[in-house]
Order: C-alpha cells, then sequence, then structure tokens
C-alpha cells in the first residue's frame, strides 16, 4: 500500500488497518517510485496478495484514511462507551501520575532542606567547637596575665622603694 501525506496520514492508515483486522508487516518511508511511476512518500506492507479477501478492506480503509470516502458510517455503541471508559480511565491514571510526580518533587525538595539542614548544624557544630577552644584558650591567656600582674603587684608591694624614687615628686 502507497500513501502520499504526512507521518500523521501514515500512522492513522495503519490505524485504520488495525481497525479492520488487518495485519501489516513494515510501514516506512518509500524510496523508489511505484508500478505506475509516481512516487509516494509512505509505503506499508501488508502480508498478502493484491487478490486476497482483505484487499479490498485494506483499500477501504486506506480510502478513508485520504478522505476519498466517508468514515464508517455506523460505529457500535458498545464500543464508543468503552472507548469512553478508557478516556475516563486515561485521564484519571494522568492525574494520579501527576499527583505521583508532586509527591516525588515534594520529597526531594525536603530531602535537599534536610540536606542543607545537615550542612548547617555540622557547620554550626564545627564553629562552636573552634569557638569553645579559643575560649579556652583566651581563659588560659587570662590567666596567665592575671598571675603576671599579680606577681607584679606583689614584688611592687614587697620590694623597698628605690633610691632613684625617693627623692622625686615632693
Amino acid at each position: 500500500m502507497l500513501l502520499d501525506g504526512d507521518e500523521a496520514l501514515r500512522d492513522r492508515a495503519v490505524d485504520e488497518l488495525r481497525w479492520e483486522g488487518i495485519s501489516y508487516l513494515v510501514p516506512g518511508r518509500s524510496h523508489k517510485p511505484a508500478d505506475n511511476g509516481k512516487h509516494y512518500k509512505w509505503y506499508i506492507r501488508v502480508g498478502y496478495a493484491q487478490e486476497h479477501p482483505s484487499a479490498q478492506r485494506a483499500a477501504s480503509a486506506l480510502a478513508r484514511v485520504q478522505g476519498l470516502v466517508p468514515d464508517k458510517p455506523e460505529v457500535d455503541q458498545k464500543l464508543l462507551r468503552h472507548d469512553r471508559e478508557l478516556a475516563a480511565k486515561v485521564s484519571w491514571l494522568q492525574e494520579l501520575l501527576e499527583a505521583e510526580r508532586s509527591r516525588i518533587r515534594m520529597a526531594a525538595r525536603l530531602r535537599q532542606g534536610e540536606e542543607e539542614r545537615r550542612f548547617l548544624v555540622e557547620r554550626s557544630s564545627v564553629q562552636y567547637k573552634e569557638l569553645t577552644e579559643a575560649i579556652a584558650a583566651l581563659r588560659v591567656d587570662n590567666q596567665r596575665l592575671s598571675s603576671t600582674v599579680t606577681e607584679q603587684q606583689q614584688r611592687a608591694h614587697d620590694s623597698p622603694p628605690s633610691p632613684k624614687n625617693l627623692g622625686r615628686g615632693f
């Protein structure tokens, strides 16, 4: 079967063949001219000769797709109802899928927030340890300075005045 048109036309033709219950082997792009010399864009290879009883159904399906004959006049109401039910189920499943995607995005944000919180806690813990060590070092320095000042004050208090300082100031 040969077709002229875009990929959507080719896909509709394949769908029509399926609808008619006609199996096909390969749909693809046509690269050589047909027996009539015309170059078609697409071909659909079916698994039977032109004389096969399904050939007429396949030709009718192709004609419908190309708009040469009207669409099927009657569609079984049961099939339409089934189609609507399937469409409703697909819609419901898409909603569930989107809700699940939303939950996954939220979990990822929470996980990222948890990782950031852990990083900040760890960084704060390291800074706290560094500050504690710095304060301990300052306390040691403060005690040393206090001891030095106390010793100098004690020496100054315990030692007799030097003769140099006695004659001054009065």
